[in-house]
């Protein structure tokens, strides 16, 4: 009631004019996890590279993808079911013995470190 989606549209042409990409997700405080509005809303990221980048800019995800998180990119799958779409051919499609000892949140700050870089 204060306006913080007022405030948010407000800003998404900014975004947008500067090469941003914008998802929007809503927290309804009864039936929503937070975790799982943020989850999904990174998982909307990787079919919307694919839309708005050009060939040159996917590949450089995807191989930076594999360069950070290497054997781990299973992982970030797992967390994220539409990363798989930003995963090379060569890259491991199961996950490591490693699996599980990536925190969520740093997972999540290097996906977006890439994607945004």
């Amino acid at each position: 009631g204060c306006g913080k989606t007022s405030l948010v549209i407000s800003v998404i042409p900014h975004v947008v004019k500067a090469g941003g990409y914008f998802i929007g997700q809503k927290l309804d405080q009864f039936s929503s996890s937070p975790i799982a509005l943020v989850l999904n809303a990174f998982d909307m990221l990787p079919p919307l590279v694919l839309e708005k980048c050009n060939q040159h800019e996917v590949e450089s995800i995807k191989r930076d993808l594999g360069c950070i998180f290497g054997d781990q990119l299973a992982s970030l799958v797992r967390l994220l079911p539409n990363a798989a779409l930003l995963r090379t051919s060569t890259q491991s499609s199961t996950p490591s013995q490693l699996d599980g000892k990536l925190r969520i949140d740093y997972t999540l700050q290097l996906f977006a470190r890439i994607i945004s870089s």
